[in-house]
């Protein structure tokens, strides 16, 4: 690895989250009716330390199921370091970032019947990390959960069946049989490698059946919007009127990839660049 590239990712603006990043954390709490549950919460670096991935599993008797993922970036327009939280059930939520003397503070405002929350994460001297939830109300802050974690190498259980109808992501399932393609959260979440060095998250609204990706590129600025499915081999991923990314997918995963981008009413291929 050359100095210039490990200088980049140094001075990457997610490096507070480093000591949260690597292995396992494992936690154990005991609920009302006395049984024991036990969870674990990986922290991964995306490509380039552009992204931080947050996987949280809950570990049962016959195995674990993961309930969220969070992904955690530097929003373009604002420069804010952002989050969003992913389940089964589609996007959950976002939020905003901080760095604390104490550690590190995710806070979502208040959503439908949901109250405005804040979860500090804080690492001490002797490797235990404290985790404390608040939530907002009339009276202002107020904590409501604590749990201490361990980081620990911890072989995965095995991973249990999400119940939940029809898999809205069903019909762009192909791409995990592309290289740098695969699933989350229980065939939930899509997570791709894209040939200009991207990162990408695809999940879907709950409500409407929408497919909706996130895209982290090596450079520029983040991508949102909707997949759509044309056909039986074409995929669109596009910007509303300023930008789309077509895939074309073959008899084994996608084969093709390219980007259009709109130049008044007319829109315009560009091939992405060779790696060297």
């Amino acid at each position: 690895m050359t100095v210039a590239l490990l200088l980049l990712l140094a001075a990457s603006p997610l490096t507070p989250l480093e000591p949260l990043v690597g292995k396992q954390w494992v936690a154990s709490a005991v609920l009302p009716d006395g049984q024991e549950m036990r969870s674990r919460t990986m922290w991964s670096w995306g490509r380039g330390k552009r992204c931080v991935r947050m996987r949280q599993f809950v570990l049962g008797k016959q195995g674990e199921v993961q309930r969220y993922e969070t992904i955690l970036y530097t929003d373009s327009a604002t420069k804010r370091i952002v989050y969003r939280v992913f389940a089964g059930a589609g996007e959950l939520s976002r939020g905003t970032v901080e760095f604390p003397k104490d550690g590190v503070l995710l806070e979502q405002p208040a959503r439908d019947s949901f109250p405005a929350m804040r979860t500090l994460y804080a690492v001490r001297d002797d490797g235990i990390c404290t985790t404390r939830i608040s939530f907002r109300g009339a009276k202002g802050w107020t904590e409501r959960v604590v749990t201490k974690s361990r980081r620990m190498a911890l072989t995965p259980a095995k991973k249990l069946k999400l119940d939940g109808g029809v898999n809205p992501l069903a019909p762009i399932a192909k791409l995990t049989e592309a290289n740098g393609w695969s699933w989350s959260l229980h065939e939930r979440l899509l997570h791709g490698h894209l040939p200009d060095d991207g990162e990408v998250f695809v999940s879907f609204n709950a409500r409407s059946g929408e497919i909706l990706f996130v895209e982290i590129p090596a450079d520029g600025e983040i991508r949102e919007g909707s997949v759509t499915v044309v056909g039986k081999q074409r995929l669109e991923f596009a910007v509303a009127g300023k930008w789309r990314r077509v895939v074309t997918l073959a008899d084994k995963g996608a084969h093709a990839t390219w980007t259009e981008r709109k130049d008044g009413d007319t829109w315009k291929r560009v091939e992405p660049a060779e790696k060297k």
